[in-house]
């Protein structure tokens, strides 16, 4: 799957400088893959770019860059699923802008802490092979409501 977007907006705002225009387009890529094994065995490989441009009256200074990994498995007619997910590989989610108001700028630089692994283990118990639907099942009511 593959999301192409780009943002923009006509906005110009009177600061301590004079006026200032915040039209510059904030361009978005999200792509995600999942690849099906046989054996029920899972890849998921998800990248996300967002370009520097312009939100509202901020200024985003910094092309941000991600990628995600997970692998799964299921087990034992798929009662028991395991998976393996490693998120911000690149460890790039960071975030520098300049913020404009009428007296005041902020500069502002985040660093997110959004690298991580993880392992998921999820047992199913008592699951259900199928389901008994009866014969004439609520013919009775059927009925009764005609």
């Amino acid at each position: 799957k593959l999301s192409v977007g780009i943002r923009k907006q006509w906005y110009h705002a009177e600061t301590g400088s004079g006026q200032i225009s915040f039209n510059k387009p904030v361009g978005n890529v999200n792509f995600t893959n999942i690849f099906n094994f046989p054996k029920d065995e899972l890849l998921s490989f998800d990248c996300a770019f967002r370009t520097k441009g312009d939100e509202e009256n901020t200024h985003l200074e910094k092309t941000i860059t991600s990628f995600d990994l997970s692998i799964s498995k299921s087990f034992f007619k798929k009662a028991l699923y395991i998976e393996l997910k490693a998120t911000d590989l690149t460890y790039d989610r960071t975030q520098r802008g300049r913020t404009l108001n009428t007296n005041i700028e902020i500069l502002q630089y985040n660093k997110f802490a959004t690298r991580a692994l993880q392992l998921t283990l999820r047992y199913n118990f008592n699951l259900m092979k199928g389901r008994y639907l009866g014969t004439n099942a609520g013919k009775e009511e059927r009925n009764r409501l005609k």
